[in-house]
C-alpha cells in the first residue's frame, strides 16, 4: 500500500482514472440498448436524441460513483486484513519469553514423580493464596480507631479479634466493682463510666467482625 502523500495522490489519480474509464465504457454499452428506443418518441414527443444525450453522461456520473465507492471498499478490507496478518505475526505471538522456554526445556527432563511433586507444590500455593484474598485484611474507618484508643490497641491490633478480646478482658478488670468499692462515690462512678465505655467499644468490634464473617463467600 502507497504511503508517501505523493504516492497516495498517484494511486488516487489512477484508480479515478480507472473509473472513469470503466463508468464511460458501462454507460455507453448501455447506450446502445436504448438510444434508439422507439418508445422515446411517444413519452416526450421528440426526437430520442434529446432524453438520450441527457441520460448518458447521468448514467456515466453514476457508473463512475458506484466504481470509486466499490474500491473505497475494496481497499478498507485489504487494509483490514493486513493489520490482522501483521497482528498474528508479530513476535510476541510466536515467541516465549526466556523464562517460559526454560520451564518448557526442564519439564521435559523431569521425572513424573518430579513433575507431580512440582504441581502438588503450585496447587498449595494457590490454596494459599486463595485462602489470603478470601480472608482479607479489616478496613478500619474513623469509628474503628476511636474505639481502639478507648481500649488501647494500636490499628495493627485492631485488625486481629483475638487481640481485640484479650486487651478488652485485661482493661475491664481494672474496673470491676470489687477493684474500686472501698473508694468513694466519684470514683466509682467515673470507674462505671469508663466501663461502659470499654464495653462499648467491644461490643463495636464484635459486631464488626460478625459482619465480615458473613459477608465473606462460603469456600
Amino acid at each position: 500500500m502507497p504511503r508517501g502523500w505523493a504516492q497516495k495522490i498517484i494511486w488516487f489519480t489512477i484508480a479515478v482514472l480507472l473509473c472513469w474509464f470503466a463508468a464511460d465504457y458501462f454507460s455507453r454499452s448501455l447506450h446502445h440498448f436504448y438510444h434508439d428506443w422507439s418508445g422515446w418518441r411517444s413519452i416526450t414527443g421528440s426526437s430520442p436524441n434529446f432524453v438520450t444525450k441527457k441520460l448518458l453522461p447521468l448514467s456515466q456520473i453514476i457508473f463512475l460513483l458506484l466504481f470509486i465507492y466499490c474500491l473505497w471498499q475494496l481497499d478498507k478490507l485489504v487494509i483490514t486484513k493486513d493489520n490482522r496478518t501483521n497482528h498474528d505475526q508479530s513476535p510476541h505471538n510466536e515467541d516465549h519469553s526466556p523464562e517460559q522456554r526454560d520451564s518448557h526445556v526442564n519439564s521435559n527432563d523431569q521425572s513424573p514423580q518430579q513433575i507431580e511433586n512440582k504441581a502438588t507444590d503450585q496447587n498449595s500455593a494457590a490454596d494459599r493464596e486463595s485462602t489470603t484474598s478470601s480472608n482479607p485484611e479489616p478496613i478500619l474507618f474513623a469509628e474503628d480507631i476511636k474505639h481502639a484508643q478507648v481500649l488501647g490497641l494500636t490499628q495493627d491490633e485492631a485488625k486481629d479479634f483475638s487481640k481485640i478480646k484479650s486487651t478488652y478482658r485485661r482493661v475491664i478488670a481494672q474496673y470491676h466493682p470489687d477493684k474500686v468499692g472501698d473508694m468513694g462515690p466519684e470514683i466509682k462512678e467515673i470507674a462505671e463510666a469508663k466501663a461502659k465505655e470499654i464495653n462499648h467499644a467491644y461490643q463495636h468490634f464484635r459486631k464488626k467482625f460478625q459482619r465480615d464473617e458473613k459477608s465473606r463467600p462460603q469456600s
